[in-house]
């Protein structure tokens, strides 16, 4: 579900003699419900919550240099805090409804940082466009925690940190004719260097019990609670018709689990265009390894999804 927010953001690209900048800066309200299970937390209800409503503010901003055409660099930032936390009232305004913009980006430098309960996600990305070669390849790093200072970030650069990264290639084929395809990996559960210090998987820290959701649900990722993915898929494409294969592994939580849950899908997605309805859908078979980690639990799922519409 969505949830109350306002923004600031630009409609369009602002050209400068430099480049262009895009960016949306938003605070909001996240909201949970302790009668309910939390998707961070494997399905498992919350002790008694402080308090129901978090305070989110974000932001991210994007840059493209005028000297290289199609590559696209920037950086995000979130920072969560509870509503009505009886430590917050110590914190200057600005620094209250606008951490994005007020805070430093290391812990030596915010006064009484670990003291209060915050959370923050911070990641930089890039996207190169390669119009000529109908490619584009993409990256994306981020951490769920503060380094104490650069020498923590440059000596740990992997400590609390996940990322995501992938190619796209189409080759035409004639007229709005196209075949496509693309590899992607995403890691979101921890490095090995929760064995030294333990930061939590992407979307949730110790301060925040809730983490990064919204009436219980993660906000992010439709993967899962600190899974890891490999996606492989193509695309062939003939005007409106359509048909696609994708083919997944993914990994579920492997650093709070000896057993191993792993699942591995296949599925087709076809898309047809009759007079003025579009119909598309997706038939995926998903065969789990260990499935909610118990050793030898294997089924066989399939997952299917049909979709009917009408153009006026």
């Amino acid at each position: 579900p969505g949830f109350s927010h306002v923004f600031f953001q630009t409609r369009k690209p602002i050209r400068t003699g430099i480049g262009s900048f895009e960016w949306q800066l938003i605070g909001g309200w996240l909201l949970s419900d302790d009668s309910l299970a939390f998707e961070n937390r494997h399905l498992r209800q919350a002790p008694n919550l402080s308090s129901k409503t978090r305070y989110l503010n974000g932001l991210v901003f994007s840059y493209q240099p005028k000297w290289v055409p199609g590559l696209f660099l920037g950086f995000t930032r979130a920072i969560q805090t509870y509503d009505k936390d009886p430590l917050l009232p110590s914190v200057k305004l600005f620094e209250r409804y606008l951490p994005v913009i007020a805070l430093a980006v290391q812990k030596s430098d915010v006064r009484n940082e670990d003291s209060l309960r915050r959370d923050q996600l911070a990641s930089f990305f890039l996207r190169w466009v390669f119009p000529k070669a109908n490619m584009e390849v993409y990256f994306e790093y981020g951490f769920n925690d503060y380094g104490v200072n650069f020498r923590d970030y440059a000596m740990s650069p992997t400590h609390s940190a996940a990322h995501i990264e992938g190619i796209r290639k189409t080759i035409s084929q004639g007229k709005n004719k196209w075949v496509e395809f693309g590899i992607e990996l995403t890691q979101m559960s921890q490095s090995p260097d929760w064995i030294v210090r333990n930061a939590g998987n992407w979307y949730e820290h110790s301060q925040i019990w809730e983490g990064y959701t919204n009436q219980n649900q993660i906000l992010g990722s439709g993967a899962g609670f600190g899974a890891n993915v490999l996606s492989l898929d193509a695309k062939w494409v003939n005007g409106w018709k359509q048909l696609g294969f994708i083919l997944e592994r993914v990994e579920r939580d492997p650093v709070n689990h000896p057993v191993k849950w792993i699942d591995l899908g296949f599925g087709v997605l076809p898309q047809w265009k009759h007079n003025q309805f579009i119909f598309s859908g997706l038939f995926e078979i998903i065969k789990s390894n260990n499935y909610i980690w118990e050793r030898g639990n294997n089924p066989l799922n399939i997952h299917a999804k049909l979709s009917i519409q009408y153009n006026f």
